[in-house]
């Protein structure tokens, strides 16, 4: 699956529905997504992550895993960059870069 970037603010809930881009400009229907770059990201709380490590997107909502989980051979959702650090299971501020396809 592809991974269109990481959202670094939270999207909060939509002023309106059904309007053009233009109709929406100042309200609350946005967020800022990040496709490349150093980033700080949350782990899930499934496995540890290495330095240099591919970077994956979870099934667990606003966090980030190994792309490859070497414990049980299966690739997670999607290719999002690689870590800088390592780190434990569900740690926050983990740092990373973000490279999307």
């Amino acid at each position: 699956s592809a991974v269109a970037g990481i959202l670094v603010t939270a999207a909060l809930t939509q002023d309106t529905a059904d309007n053009t881009a233009v109709q929406d400009i100042g309200r609350d229907n946005w967020a800022w997504l990040q496709t490349y770059g150093l980033t700080q990201v949350d782990l899930s709380s499934t496995v540890a992550v290495v330095a240099g490590g591919a970077m994956g997107t979870s099934t667990t909502a606003g966090s980030a895993t190994l792309l490859f989980n070497p414990a049980t051979s299966s690739r997670n959702q999607g290719f999002a960059g690689f870590f800088f650090d390592a780190a434990s299971a569900s740690a926050t501020d983990v740092e990373a870069f973000v490279r999307c396809e």
